[in-house]
C-alpha cells in the first residue's frame, strides 16, 4: 500500500499539491480566534482544593488581583516622611481611584497612606481618624504622621517600609471590564515616568499579581513573533552547511512554515488558547518539524551517488522506500512523548503535549506529501558537495571526525561503557541534591522592572507574597469571640516566628489596637479584651466613628469568616510550601477545641506551593508513562525487544546528566524545566530510532559490525549530526527570549540534545560490539 501511494505521489504531484494548500488555507483561516491566557488560575484544576479555596476567597473578600505602586525615596533624610513625597503619594492615590479598571470603591480596596485610619481615644472614648487627610505642609506636619504611624504598628511594612523610606498604595483589578493588567501597567508606567519628568525625585516601582498576568499576557504573543526570525535563519544557516542547495534550503523551510500554520490553525480550531508554556511551540516545532526533512533530503542527495545513472523517479522512489519507515518511526516516539505529557495534573501541560503531538503529525504528513511532490515537479540536483566514493564521503573533517569516533569505541567498547557508567553513578549524586522552586515573577529577567519591583517590596516591606489563612466560624458573628480571636492572635505570632514570614494581620490586630487605645493607651492592654459584648462595642465605635468598609478584606458581612494575611519576604514556591505545611500545622494546634472552627489555606502562595508538587508529579509521570511505551515501540519496530531498551538509553542517560548538571549547580526544577524530560523523550530518540534502523538493516544485509558503524557514522551519522545542529540551535536562541523560563529551557534543551547525539555515536558502538562479540562466541 505505501508502494502505491509512493507511485501516485510521483505521478500526480499537483494533486497533493493542491491538497495540502486546500487544508492550509482552512486551518490558516482560523488564526485570528486564537487567545492568550496568562491567568495563573489554568494551573489550579477546578475541583482540587488549591482551586476551590481560591474561589471561596475571592467570594468572600473579593478580587486578589493586585496592582501596587512602590514610592521609593532613600535619597531624603526623612525618606517619605516630607511634604513632597506625602503629596505625590496623595496625588498617585487619587489618579489610582479615577481608573475605571480598578476597583477603589471600598476602602479595603486602596490601601495608602491616604486612606488607611488610625485608631485612638480621646475623652469621648474611641475615635478613628485618617493617618493623612491632606498632605502636610510642614516638616513638622509629615514628621508627625511619621510619629503616628509607627506607634500604630499595624501598618508598618504593610504600607509603609520598616526604615521610612519607601510606601506601597495597594489597589485591586475591578471586577468589570476584563483583565488589563500589562495595559493599566503601561499607563501607570506613562504616568509616574511623567512625575519624574515634572522634578519629583522619587522612584516609581510598579508590580501586582495582575501586572504580573498582564505583561504575561502581553508578552507570549510577541515572544515567539520576535524569536522565529532568528530561529529560522539559524534553521537556513543550518540547511545551507548541510546541502549546499537552494531547494535544501526552502523545502524544508516550506514544510516548517506549513507545519507552523497547521497547528496552530488546529489549536484555534480546537478552541484553546496560547499559555506561556504554549509560547514554547514556534520554536520547538521549527526544530522538530525540520529534522524529517533533513533525514530525507540527506537520503535524496545519497542515492544520487548511489544510483548515478537513475532518473528522478527511481531517486524518488529509492527515498521514499527507505525513509518511510524510519520518518514514521521517529514521527511517532516522538509524538508519544509528548502525548505522555497529558498524564499531568496541570491543564496546560496537557494541552501542550496534545498540540504538539499534533504539530509532529503535521510535520510528519507534509513531509511524506510536499517534499516528493516537489522533487518530483524539479530535475535531479547533485548536491555541492565533493564527490564520494561508495557513496560515504571520508574526506571531509565531519566524516573523519564521525569515523573516528565509531572507530575508537569499536576498539575499546568496555572502556567506553565503563566511561558512561561511571558518568551515569555520578549523575545520580547530583540527582539527589535537586531542588524544586518556582516563582512569579522569575517569568522576567533579573533587570526587568516588575523583577525589580518584587526585590525592593521583599528588602523594605514585609513581602511581596501573601499566603491567605481562612478562618470559618460556622455561625455568625463568631468572628466577635473573644476566645478565636485569642487563638487567631496566637496563630500570627507562632507564624511570625517562622523564618520567612514578614508580617501577618487580621482582624485581631485591629480590635487589640482598639482595647488599647480605650484603656489609656497602656501598651500592656493591646490584647483582646475577655468579653464578646466589648469587642461588639469597639466595632460598633469604629463603625460609628470610622469606615466600616476599612473591615471588608479581614471578615465577611456576618462576621463568621476571618481573613488572616500571611506576607512572606520571597516568592520560592519551596518557601511557600513550608508555610502552608507550617500553617496547616499550628491550625490543627491551636484552632482544635472550643470554640470549633474550620481553617482552609488559600490565595496564590498557597497554589505555587501545590505547583510544586505537580512539577515532581508531572516530571515523574512523563517518564514512567513515556519510557516504557516507546520501549515497545521502538522495540516493536526494531524486531527486537533489546533494540526498544537500548533505543531509551541515550535520552535517559541525557536526562540524568541534566539535572544532575542542575543538582550540582544549584539550579531548581521549575515551571520551565517540567517539559524537558518529554521534550528529550520525544525528540531525543529520533537518533537512536535512524542509527538502529539503518544498523539492523545493514546487519540484514551481512554487513559486519564494523563496517556497519563506518557506514552509519559517514551517512546517517552526518544527517544526525545536522538533526542535532538544527535542534540545539534552534534552541539556543531561546537565549534571547525575554521570559527567564524560556531561557532556562532553551540552554537545557540544546544542551540535552548534543548529550543525546553524543551518546547515540559513541556508546552505541560499543554496546552493540559487544552483543556482536557474544553472538559470535555463541557459534
Amino acid at each position: 500500500m505505501y508502494e502505491r501511494f509512493i507511485e501516485f505521489l510521483i505521478r500526480r504531484p499537483g494533486l497533493c499539491l493542491a491538497a495540502v494548500v486546500l487544508v492550509t488555507v482552512g486551518l490558516a483561516s482560523r488564526l485570528p480566534d486564537l487567545r492568550v491566557e496568562s491567568d495563573q488560575r489554568v494551573y489550579m484544576a477546578p475541583g482540587t482544593e488549591t482551586r476551590e479555596n481560591l474561589d471561596l476567597l475571592e467570594d468572600l473578600f473579593g478580587s486578589i488581583e493586585t496592582v501596587l505602586v512602590i514610592v521609593m525615596r532613600e535619597d531624603h533624610p526623612d525618606g517619605i516622611y516630607n511634604p513632597e513625597t506625602l503629596a505625590v503619594i496623595d496625588e498617585i492615590t487619587e489618579w489610582l481611584r479615577r481608573r475605571e479598571e480598578l476597583e477603589t470603591s471600598r476602602s479595603s480596596d486602596l490601601r495608602s497612606l491616604s486612606t488607611i485610619n488610625d485608631i485612638v481615644g480621646d475623652e469621648q472614648g474611641l475615635l478613628v481618624r485618617p493617618f493623612m487627610e491632606f498632605p502636610p505642609e510642614t516638616r513638622e506636619e509629615a514628621l508627625a504622621i511619621r510619629s503616628a504611624i509607627e506607634s500604630n504598628s499595624m501598618y508598618v511594612g504593610q504600607v509603609v517600609s520598616y526604615d521610612g523610606k519607601g510606601a506601597i498604595i495597594v489597589t485591586k483589578e475591578a471586577d468589570t471590564g476584563g483583565r488589563q493588567g500589562a495595559k493599566t501597567y503601561f499607563d501607570l508606567r506613562e504616568y509616574l515616568d511623567g512625575l519624574n519628568a515634572r522634578g519629583h525625585p522619587e522612584v516609581f516601582h510598579v508590580t501586582g499579581s495582575s501586572i504580573v498576568q498582564g505583561l504575561v499576557g502581553e508578552y507570549v504573543p510577541q515572544e515567539g513573533q520576535r524569536l522565529l526570525p532568528f530561529v529560522l535563519l539559524t534553521i537556513v544557516v543550518c540547511l545551507f552547511l548541510s546541502f549546499r542547495t537552494l531547494r535544501g534550503v526552502l523545502i524544508p523551510y516550506l514544510v516548517v512554515a506549513l507545519t507552523e500554520l497547521w497547528m496552530f490553525g488546529f489549536l484555534a480550531l480546537w478552541g484553546k488558547p496560547v499559555y506561556t508554556l504554549t509560547a514554547l511551540l514556534p520554536v520547538l516545532i521549527v526544530s522538530i518539524a525540520v529534522a524529517d526533512s533533513i533525514h530525507l533530503l540527506a537520503k535524496y542527495y545519497d542515492a544520487q551517488y548511489e544510483f548515478p545513472d537513475a532518473g528522478r523517479d527511481v531517486i524518488i522512489r529509492e527515498t521514499m522506500l527507505e525513509m518511510g519507515r524510519p520518518v514514521f518511526m521517529t514521527s511517532l516516539t516522538t509524538a508519544v512523548g509528548f502525548l505522555a505529557m497529558t498524564s499531568s495534573e496541570l491543564v496546560p501541560m496537557q494541552e501542550f503535549g496534545i498540540i504538539t503531538a499534533v504539530g509532529i503529525a503535521s510535520a510528519f504528513v507534509l513531509t511524506l506529501l510536499l517534499i516528493p511532490a516537489i522533487l518530483a515537479l524539479l530535475p535531479l540536483q547533485r548536491p555541492r558537495m565533493s564527490r564520494r566514493r561508495q557513496h560515504v564521503d571520508t574526506g571531509s573533517l565531519l566524516s573523519r571526525a564521525l569515523l573516528a569516533s565509531a572507530s575508537s569505541t569499536n576498539l575499546r567498547p568496555w572502556m567506553t561503557v565503563a566511561s558512561f557508567a561511571t558518568i551515569a553513578l555520578l549523575a545520580t549524586i547530583g540527582i539527589s541534591r535537586s531542588t524544586v522552586d518556582s516563582a512569579a515573577e522569575t517569568n522576567f529577567k533579573p533587570s526587568h522592572p516588575v523583577r525589580i519591583a518584587h526585590g525592593v517590596i521583599n528588602d523594605h516591606f514585609s513581602g511581596s507574597t501573601v499566603l491567605d489563612v481562612l478562618v470559618d466560624g460556622l455561625e455568625p458573628d463568631a468572628m466577635k469571640n473573644p476566645a478565636l480571636l485569642r487563638k487567631i492572635d496566637l496563630f500570627q505570632a507562632e507564624m511570625e516566628k517562622s523564618e520567612g514570614v514578614g508580617a501577618t494581620f487580621s482582624l485581631a490586630e485591629t480590635v487589640k489596637r482598639m482595647n488599647r487605645v480605650m484603656n489609656e493607651d497602656r501598651p500592656e492592654a493591646e490584647r483582646i479584651p475577655e468579653s464578646r459584648e466589648l469587642v461588639a462595642q469597639y466595632l460598633l465605635l469604629y463603625s460609628i466613628s470610622g469606615d466600616p468598609g476599612d473591615f471588608d478584606d479581614l471578615v465577611d458581612y456576618d462576621y463568621r469568616w476571618g481573613h488572616i494575611y500571611i506576607y512572606l519576604d520571597s516568592s520560592s514556591s519551596a518557601l511557600a510550601k513550608r508555610m502552608v505545611a507550617r500553617a496547616r500545622e499550628l491550625c490543627d494546634e491551636i484552632f482544635s477545641g472550643e470554640p470549633r472552627v474550620e481553617t482552609r489555606p488559600a490565595g496564590w502562595a498557597h497554589g505555587i506551593a501545590n505547583l510544586e508538587a505537580y512539577f515532581v508529579r508531572g516530571q515523574w509521570r512523563t517518564l514512567l508513562i513515556c519510557a516504557p511505551l516507546l520501549v515497545a515501540l521502538a522495540g516493536f519496530m526494531l524486531g527486537r525487544l533489546s533494540l526498544g531498551l537500548l533505543a531509551v538509553a541515550p535520552v535517559l542517560f541525557s536526562i540524568m546528566a541534566i539535572f544532575a548538571t542542575m543538582g550540582f549547580a544549584g539550579l531548581s526544577i521549575d515551571m520551565a524545566t517540567i517539559v524537558l524530560s518529554g521534550i528529550t523523550l520525544g525528540v531525543g530518540i529520533d537518533f537512536a530510532i535512524h542509527y538502529l534502523g539503518r544498523y539492523v538493516a545493514l546487519e540484514a544485509e551481512g554487513v559486519g559490525h564494523q563496517e556497519a558503524c563506518s557506514l552509519i557514522a559517514a551517512t546517517t551519522g552526518r544527517a544526525l549530526f545536522f538533526n542535532a545542529l538544527v535542534l540545539s540551535g534552534g534552541f539556543l536562541v531561546l537565549l534571547g527570549a525575554r521570559f527567564d523560563p524560556h531561557v532556562k529551557i532553551g540552554a537545557l534543551v540544546s544542551a540535552t540534545m548534543v548529550i543525546c547525539y553524543l551518546t547515540t555515536m559513541y556508546l552505541y558502538p560499543a554496546l552493540l560490539g559487544l552483543a556482536a562479540r557474544r553472538r559470535e562466541s555463541r557459534k
